[in-house]
């Protein structure tokens, strides 16, 4: 999910490397929106633990191509619009995250993307 493109004149280490730089790891899919990716589905699975009572469905949809012309979210609509039919609200990966000093100072949702 959300893996960028690996044009090696973009990069400061190799895209394919997992160097570790300045204390990250550096590499083609090892950032972008996967921990949010990963935060959102936990909380899926938190509100279906908990026995929480919903007035609505909620969908998680997570798929490739986002970084390349959404072709992965273009099909996925093609494919099943029956599950996307009734969708009030659409929640993306972000606008943006703030880390200072490796604290979180704030947490931006999108509000619409490609």
């Amino acid at each position: 999910m959300d893996v960028v493109a690996a044009t090696l004149a973009f990069w400061s280490v190799n895209p394919f490397s997992g160097a570790i730089k300045n204390g990250y790891i550096g590499g083609r899919g090892t950032i972008d929106a996967k921990g949010e990716s990963i935060v959102q589905l936990m909380t899926m699975i938190a509100i279906k633990r908990s026995g929480l009572r919903l007035n609505r469905d909620i969908v998680f949809i997570g798929n490739a191509g986002e970084a390349l012309n959404s072709t992965g979210g273009i099909t996925f609509v093609d494919c099943h619009t029956d599950l996307l039919k009734d969708v009030e609200y659409l929640m993306t990966e972000g606008g943006g995250n703030q880390v200072n000093r490796g604290k979180l100072a704030y947490y931006s949702v999108g509000v619409a993307e490609k």
